[in-house]
């Protein structure tokens, strides 16, 4: 799965010729890069774990901005208009900094996602769930704890598959100096989380998680001879709070997540490729329990 956003064609044809400004240009990634595939990080569920036979259903809907790639896309774009306003090829540093922003953009993309949850309890103070959207195919185990008559704890395990991958927009339509496809990415997932719960009607909760991600690509484009496969692995780390209002078995929910990114050693062009910076996803949605 490759996610396509779009760009208006007087945008295009303003990047291909070098007439834009930076601030036009950055104007145009950030339109192109929001219509994208965003990367799958919130838990939106309360810590109690659903009881034997109790089933959840929930839809949500993310908003993902990683600070470190947002920063690159301006530069990078900067860079790549003004190579093509003087006519000439990309140096060996431009290069790898352009290959640089497309790794990290592709593994951290900004950008709009919905996926749909559904989770039957096990009993035994186990849960289990099954995670789907935006080229994302996970399920989820967890175990819970009761530390009060309103408080409840829980820690789990998420693995997941995730075949789509962000096209870089303004490297794919400058010239197709750059692009990223045919990702898979395997991402195993550990979190925690506590809450409370208000009756029937409000829950709030927080916790901590750590995935890992193994990935492989294809980048290509005129930036490069030919095609070349990447590869290597991604941590995320951090935390995240959130909330639910409704009554009895329907509710409205929200979540901040917010955490660093960390890969040392990503094989690309020859070389080793070190990737850091910040996401922070805003999740809504809604949660029918039966």
């Amino acid at each position: 799965m490759l996610c396509t956003p779009t760009m208006p064609a007087r945008i295009r044809h303003g990047l291909a010729v070098g007439r834009l400004s930076g601030a036009v240009v950055a104007v145009a990634i950030a339109t192109g890069a929001l219509s994208g595939c965003a990367i799958n990080i919130s838990e939106m569920r309360s810590p109690r774990v659903l009881r034997g036979g109790e089933i959840n259903i929930s839809q949500a809907n993310h908003v993902v901005v990683p600070t470190s790639s947002v920063a690159e896309l301006y530069k990078q774009g900067e860079v790549v208009v003004e190579a093509v306003d003087e006519g000439r090829d990309l140096t060996d540093g431009e290069r790898h900094d352009l290959t640089k922003s497309a790794i990290s953009i592709a593994l951290s993309s900004p950008g709009y996602g919905t996926h749909l949850d559904f989770a039957i309890g096990l009993g035994y103070r186990f849960d289990f769930q099954v995670r789907a959207g935006n080229g994302i195919y996970g399920t989820a185990l967890r175990r819970g704890f009761d530390l009060g008559e309103t408080t409840h704890a829980a820690i789990g395990w998420r693995g997941a598959y995730n075949g789509g991958s962000s096209l870089v927009p303004y490297l794919d339509n400058i010239n197709g100096a750059l692009a990223v496809s045919d990702m898979n990415r395997y991402d195993n997932q550990v979190f925690g989380h506590i809450g409370i719960e208000f009756g029937q009607w409000g829950k709030l909760w927080t916790g901590a998680k750590w995935m890992a991600s193994w990935f492989d690509a294809t980048i290509g484009g005129d930036a490069l001879p030919q095609p070349e496969s990447i590869g290597g692995r991604v941590d995320y780390i951090g935390g995240f709070v959130g909330g639910a209002v409704g009554f009895r078995w329907f509710h409205l929910i929200g979540e901040l997540n917010v955490t660093q990114v960390k890969s040392e050693g990503i094989r690309a062009i020859g070389e080793n490729i070190n990737l850091k910076g910040w996401i922070v996803a805003v999740t809504w949605g809604f949660q029918i329990t039966m």
